[in-house]
């Protein structure tokens, strides 16, 4: 299921101005971020640029905490160890 596909979600993609700014903001860090991680560097260097979108995310989704996803980050890859 996809948000650009209205048959599937019954939305037609009215999003506003600051939400697709949003997203865009959300991407630049995650591209960023991986750019970091695939340059070598180390954990926190790359995770406080996925901090820096964290705000964002919390635009579209509500209140979210910080430590929360990196923590879900970190669980899921093994990363530097």
């Amino acid at each position: 299921m996809t948000a650009s596909n209205p048959s599937k979600t019954g939305r037609r993609g009215n999003s506003s101005p600051e939400t697709k700014t949003a997203f865009d903001d959300i991407a630049s860090g995650l591209e960023k971020a991986l750019d970091l991680l695939r340059k070598g560097h180390t954990d926190e260097v790359w995770t406080e640029e996925i901090r820096g979108i964290l705000p964002f995310i919390g635009q579209l989704t509500g209140e979210i905490r910080s430590e929360e996803i990196i923590n879900r980050i970190f669980s899921h890859f093994c990363v530097g160890k």
